[in-house]
């Protein structure tokens, strides 16, 4: 019989694949503690989620380490993927029960179907012919023999055929072996499908899945769409997959709400994905292109007036970085901190800018920033998702006599938009969502590949 347990792989690559643990993300999980109340829920990863989203999900799931393999019968495996297509046999072999690919949302249970054997659904193709039988769900029981043949078939594993072995060849296996199988239609799991019009009947349209038990997202496709998702997008659009989701946020409303506030800007979750950015220098140089000296002679000398100008005697500098421009600006008379969320740049920082009025500090929230004439928060919001924005936003309130707030202002098809923690689109406070009185103080142009325009506002509501 089948084990009560169920089963999600993550964080097989320090970057998650450019994809990190997001709001569907946390669905996917919710979603299947609200329709298995009674199963344990697991979380496979060598790499732990980060965000506010993840801050949420931990508490719902048991968390386990896996390492990524590598090779497999002494094949190399190159892809994040095709780990995790090994990863989920593995563990379904030793433990049993239920794997969901995490962009996933259950919708009902399937006490119906066999216990006594490996379940799976049919994947079509783009001309709706079965392409194969899809991993992104697999029911079994442990040591299932269909899934023993299934992994013993990698010892002719090739990285370039993408989905031969995720796909296709379970289908052929239980072609040889029906018995060892149960084979539900597309509709069940993988409905709506991966075309781009089908596509459309997740995110865009409002479509029957009654006779579904889950949908998949096909992140792979759809990452445009599953990234744009958030909460006020669920509430607003009526979709098929936001009329699932309404229902479990309604389910477990109030930690979506936490989520929604305190939990934001956890300090854990800001360390954890800039501490990794910096790791794999994610920008290149560092703090990046933006915080190099020569983009800054503009933003250098602009500071520099605002500073004598406004009788500035204490400065708190938000998400300082590693000062490559900073060192450059005159912080004489002016008792300065510079906070950020990576110990490793404020220990640097501070063994070689630090000084009796210069001070480094590490965030350890937005209620813990003191009291300052000016506030400074350069580059950072541009890679904070809109929520961690807007509670930014009023906690400056009331602390500071003036607030400056630089970022990046173009693409414009880019601004404003929702994103992970560590992500990066333009933005304009000026604008819907945020719709903050604010006066440019600055603008200039800086050359990253494109030329790309920067603004710095002064908040008008301090």
């Amino acid at each position: 019989m089948r084990e009560k347990k169920i089963h999600f792989v993550t964080g097989l690559r320090r970057d998650f694949g450019g994809k990190p643990f997001i709001l569907p993300h946390l669905l996917a999980i919710l979603s299947a503690r609200l329709v298995y109340p009674d199963h344990e829920v697991f979380v496979h990863y060598e790499h732990e989620p980060s965000g506010p989203c993840w801050q949420v999900a931990k508490h719902h799931v048991t968390r386990c380490s896996v390492t990524a393999p590598t090779e497999v019968f002494g094949r190399q495996i190159r892809h994040f993927a095709h780990a995790a297509d090994v990863v989920r046999l593995q563990v379904l072999l030793e433990h049993g029960g239920i794997y969901f690919d995490s962009d996933t949302i259950v919708l009902r249970a399937i006490d119906d179907l066999p216990q006594d054997r490996v379940v799976m659904g049919v994947e079509l193709g783009d001309d709706l012919t079965i392409m194969g039988l899809c991993n992104a769900f697999i029911a079994a029981p442990r040591q299932a023999r269909f899934l023993r043949e299934w992994l013993e078939s990698y010892r002719y594993f090739n990285g370039t055929e993408w989905n031969r072995h995720s796909v296709k060849v379970p289908f052929a296996l239980a072609q040889r072996q029906p018995e060892l199988i149960h084979i539900e239609p597309w509709r069940s799991f993988f409905y709506p499908s991966n075309t781009p019009e089908a596509l459309k009947d997740i995110f865009a349209r409002s479509v029957d899945v009654s006779t579904s038990y889950s949908i998949h997202l096909w992140e792979t496709l759809s990452w445009s769409y599953v990234n744009a998702i958030t909460l006020e997008s669920i509430a607003r659009e009526d979709t098929t997959y936001n009329r699932r989701a309404r229902e479990v946020l309604a389910a477990f409303q109030d930690e979506i709400g936490r989520m929604s506030s305190s939990d934001q800007v956890a300090p854990d979750a800001m360390t954890r994905t800039f501490a990794g950015i910096y790791q794999r220098d994610g920008w290149g140089g560092g703090s990046g292109n933006g915080a190099r000296s020569v983009n800054n002679i503009e933003y250098c000398a602009f500071l520099a007036r605002f500073l004598e100008r406004n009788f500035i005697r204490s400065v708190v500098d938000l998400g300082c970085g590693d000062w490559q421009f900073s060192r450059f600006i005159n912080w004489d008379g002016i008792s300065y901190l510079g906070v950020d969320a990576v110990p490793d740049i404020v220990q640097h920082n501070t063994e070689r800018f630090g000084s009796a009025t210069v001070r480094f500090g590490i965030f350890s929230g937005l209620h813990d920033l003191p009291a300052a004439d000016l506030l400074l928060c350069k580059d950072v919001m541009q890679h904070w998702p809109n929520g961690m924005i807007v509670e930014a936003l009023a906690a400056f309130r009331g602390r500071y006599r003036y607030v400056l707030l630089t970022n990046d202002e173009e693409p414009l098809d880019r601004q404003n938009q929702d994103i992970p923690l560590g992500g990066w689109r333009a933005l304009d406070l000026r604008k819907p969502p945020f719709q903050c009185r604010a006066a440019n103080l600055l603008s200039w142009y800086v050359y990253d590949g494109t030329l790309v325009r920067k603004s710095t506002l002064l908040l008008l509501d301090t």
